[in-house]
Order: C-alpha cells, then sequence, then structure tokens
C-alpha cells in the first residue's frame, strides 16, 4: 500500500512480473514453484490496496486530498539544474489553488525545461544525467542530518557522527557504500554468466528500475535509503560469487591456477593497484583536506518536518501576538533558524510593500536581550528563516528564549505564520516550550539552533591517522593472503 504515498514502490512489483514472466519462459523448475508465492503476493497486494484507499477516502479530508501535489511537480523539480530539490519549483506550484491546476502548470513547465535540455545537445542531456545520478547515488550521508532532527537531544559523541568531526564516519559510510555497489555488480555479472534466471535478477531489476525513474524523478540521496537491504542482499551474493570463483580455483590443475597463486595474485593487486595509487592521493589531497577551510555547522538543535498550515502560530502583526519559544543548550551557537511559511488567511499582493513587521530576540534566562532583528516575509516561506548574531557561549546548561512579536504599535496584515509540531504523544524538544502571550501550547515550534564556522576539513593528526588506518588495512590484507598462501602451499605438499 506503500504507493499511495510514495510511487517508487510499484517498481519492485513491475521488477517481480518480470523476473516471473522471464521464469516462466524460460526456467527448468516447476511452475508451481513460481506460481504460488506470485499468486499470494497478488492477493496481499489488492487487498493492502482496497484497504489503503478505503482509510485514506475516509480520514483524509476531501479538501487536502483535491490540492496537495501532482506527481509531475516531481518530474518538474527533476528536470532544473542538477535536478535536485528547489523552493522555487515548491514555491510555484504551491501557488495553485487545485491539484488539477497544479499538473496543468507543472506540464507546460516540464515542456519548457525539456525543449530547453534538447537544446543542449548530447553533451549537456550526458552532464545533466550525470549530475543527478551524482546526486542521487553517490552522498556518503544519504540525508543524514535531516533524520537526526526527530532526536530531543544530542549526546557528546553527536560531533563524531553528525556535528563537524564526523569525517571519519563519513569514510567509513562511503567505503561501505561504494563497496556494496561493486559486490552487487559482482553478483549480476556471475549471474550472467551462469546464465541462471535466479531470485538474484529480482532484485537486479529492482535496483534498475529505481536507477532509471531517479533519472526522471527529482534528485535526493535520501531516496536510495530504502534500497540499503536490496543492495545488501545482493552485496552477499556478490561474495558468496567471489568464493565459488575462489573455490574452483582450488588445488593445482594442469589448465588452472592453484587456490595459492589466486590469493598471491589478489594481495599483489592490492599492494599495486589500490595501496600505491591510495599513498598518492594521501599525499596529493594532504593540502586539501587539512589546509583548505570550508564552511561548518555543529548543531544544538535541529528540527524537520512537514509543515501543517494548521499548525501554525498566526496573527502575530494583525492581533499583536507575542510568541516565545524556550530551549536549553550547553553547547555555544551564533545561529537561529525558524520554520516560516505565507500566510495566505489575509488578503495581499505582491505589489503591497513587504516591510519588516516582525521583530525577532533572543533572550537570555535572565531576560537579556542577546539579540534583534527586524524581518519580513521575503523568501520565508517553507524554509528557516535564519537570524545570525554574535557567539553565545553557555555556561553548562542554560535556557533562552526566541521571541517573535510586532513591530509597529498599529495592527497590519499578517505575512508569516510560524509553523509547529503537533504531537500529542510526546514532547518534541527536551526542555522546550512554545507560549503565545504567556499561555503554553504544549508544542515546539520547528526551528533549528546552530554554530556556523570556518576551518579545514580535518585536522593534521587526523588525517595522519586516518591514512595509517588505511594502509594497515590493506597491508594486513595482504598480508593474511601472502602468509596463507605459503601456508596452503606447504599444507598441500
Amino acid at each position: 500500500m506503500g504507493f499511495q504515498i510514495r510511487v517508487t514502490t510499484l517498481i519492485p512489483v513491475i521488477a517481480l512480473m518480470l523476473w516471473a514472466l522471464v521464469s516462466l519462459t524460460f526456467s527448468r523448475d516447476s511452475k508451481h514453484a513460481i506460481l504460488a508465492p506470485l499468486l499470494t503476493f497478488a492477493i496481499v497486494f489488492v487487498l493492502l490496496f482496497g484497504g489503503c484507499k478505503t482509510l485514506i477516502n475516509t480520514h483524509v479530508p476531501e479538501d487536502l486530498r483535491s490540492s496537495n501535489f501532482p506527481v509531475t511537480h516531481w518530474l518538474m523539480m527533476g528536470l532544473q539544474g542538477d535536478g535536485g530539490y528547489s523552493a522555487v519549483d515548491e514555491d510555484y506550484t504551491y501557488s495553485f489553488p487545485t491539484k488539477e491546476e497544479k499538473s496543468a502548470a507543472n506540464r507546460e513547465e516540464i515542456r519548457l525545461r525539456l525543449g530547453a535540455l534538447a537544446d543542449s545537445g548530447a553533451s549537456g542531456i550526458l552532464k545533466f544525467v550525470t549530475d543527478k545520478i551524482t546526486v542521487t547515488w553517490a552522498s556518503e550521508h544519504d540525508g543524514l542530518y535531516l533524520e537526526t532532527g526527530r532526536m530531543q537531544g544530542y549526546s557528546p559523541l553527536q560531533k563524531y557522527f553528525f556535528g563537524a568531526k564526523n569525517d571519519l564516519m563519513l569514510y567509513y559510510y562511503q567505503f561501505y557504500k561504494v563497496l556494496l555497489y561493486i559486490l552487487a555488480l559482482i553478483a549480476l555479472l556471475g549471474e550472467l554468466l551462469r546464465r541462471k534466471c535466479s531470485t538474484t535478477w529480482l532484485y537486479g531489476l529492482t535496483m534498475l528500475g529505481f536507477f532509471a525513474f531517479y533519472i526522471l524523478w527529482e534528485a535526493n540521496c535520501r531516496y536510495t535509503i530504502c534500497l540499503t537491504l536490496i543492495l545488501t542482499v545482493l552485496g552477499f551474493h556478490g561474495i558468496n560469487t567471489l568464493l565459488c570463483l575462489v573455490s574452483s580455483a582450488s588445488g593445482s590443475t594442469d589448465n588452472g591456477l592453484s587456490l595459492g597463486t589466486v590469493k598471491r595474485f589478489c594481495a599483489a593487486f592490492l599492494l599495486v593497484g589500490i595501496l600505491l595509487p591510495c599513498i598518492y592521493a594521501m599525499v596529493r589531497q594532504y593540502p586539501t583536506y587539512t589546509q583548505t577551510f570550508v564552511p561548518k555547522t555543529d548543531y544544538s538543535i535541529i528540527t524537520v518536518g512537514r509543515e501543517y498550515h494548521e499548525n501554525a502560530v498566526t496573527g502575530i502583526a494583525a492581533e499583536h501576538k507575542t510568541l516565545t519559544q524556550t530551549f536549553t543548550t550547553a553547547h555555544s551557537f551564533n545561529e537561529i533558524g525558524i520554520y516560516c511559511a505565507y500566510d495566505d488567511t489575509e488578503e495581499w499582493s505582491d505589489a503591497f510593500p513587504d516591510e519588516h513587521i516582525y521583530q525577532f530576540r533572543l533572550l537570555d534566562a535572565d531576560g537579556n536581550v542577546l539579540a534583534s532583528e527586524n524581518f519580513g516575509a521575503e523568501d520565508s516561506r517553507k524554509y528557516y528563516k535564519r537570524f545570525g548574531f554574535d557567539l553565545v557561549t553557555p555556561n553548562g546548561n542554560s535556557t533562552y528564549t526566541i521571541e517573535i512579536s510586532a513591530r509597529y504599535p498599529e495592527r497590519r496584515a499578517d505575512r508569516l505564520k510560524f509553523v509547529y509540531f503537533d504531537f500529542d504523544t510526546y514532547d518534541y524538544i527536551a526542555h522546550a516550550d512554545l507560549s503565545v502571550n504567556g499561555e503554553s501550547l504544549h508544542r515546539d515550534l520547528i526551528f533549528l539552533v546552530a554554530d556556523n564556522y570556518s576551518g579545514p576539513y580535518t585536522t593534521v593528526n587526523r588525517y595522519r591517522a586516518e591514512c595509517a588506518l588505511i594502509l594497515l588495512y590493506l597491508c594486513g590484507i595482504s598480508a593474511i593472503l601472502l602468509l596463507d598462501s605459503r601456508r596452503q602451499t606447504c599444507y598441500n605438499k
């Protein structure tokens, strides 16, 4: 029933149908062994589809179903820039009231963008597709930072996993991801050489479907998270293929290689084909990683989620409300971001001057004003309105207050509403609270607290330690293979 939420869940269904068709046509196995699970899947699929459809029609309001984003929105977004998320495109689709109008506007924009892409020629199309593939499949974190926004608090280890000192974790994850890709490719090549239609092809067809789909869809590294299990299964098949290859080489033959020879060859390849290029890359990239300064961000609090327009504080300027959000942190910070949305409950046009009708203030526990800024609605819908100020360094766990109020004494039409999470089951952010005119809502704004600074990607000592670990790992594997090849040779004698 997931395709009611994400269309990509249909891809495994299509892959299963293709695999079943090929298996029924060419496989020597019993047809009942294939038809039985296929029929079971079809029955379960129909039941879940009908049940999900009934739940949606019963519990989702008609106005929400008739005004949500059409599929064409993500196809349109996938045709701009590198194919990634675009707030401009989201604003464009959002500006049309009904789903039909949104879809018609998206289709017209898709037509224009396809024409521009065709005019760029073969090289332009190739670069565009390559950029989209890179955004979707080459990320080392798969949107990890957004998912950590669902945590109530951070442990002291946070910075080594999600913060400015997470380079070791990213190295490991990128290595693991590339290894899975290589093993998956080995598994599929092995099946191709064996000319056997096993379940490995079912996983391979699923991956191929996702790969082709994300060339058309919006590019986003988070979309590949759901494929981790499939990649892992293919990875195990790849390992099994390699083990079978090595096993077939065991024992001396007149026309083949001994297992000891294969191991010595692998050790030589590791030393010459991988170790030497790694040493060259480490020396060459040393200045880049240890001397080039890059922007860095350490989050004390970051909340993420999709906003619902009814879950928002409105009337700040029109009704002279004062919004306050408290939070507690022991980490230094110099930026606060608040998730805003256009307030479309008031009648106003773009021609009306966008004045800075709101005031942001940051207060400490004693009521001292640490930062203040006036702001309006410019570029503020559906994104974090960010306020920068001098670095604030708490003395242990300290409580601070974000205050949003009207700047002018006279009432004015509101431009913004301030979105919050509405969970009745638990407090979203520990030791934090949202209030309006002093009355607690027992909710929390969608906001972030961060420390932005510049620094090298990693320190000299960390870079040396990382390089030493990589070299030790490669040398260790090579030594094990060489020693084991000698032991195997002596054993055979």
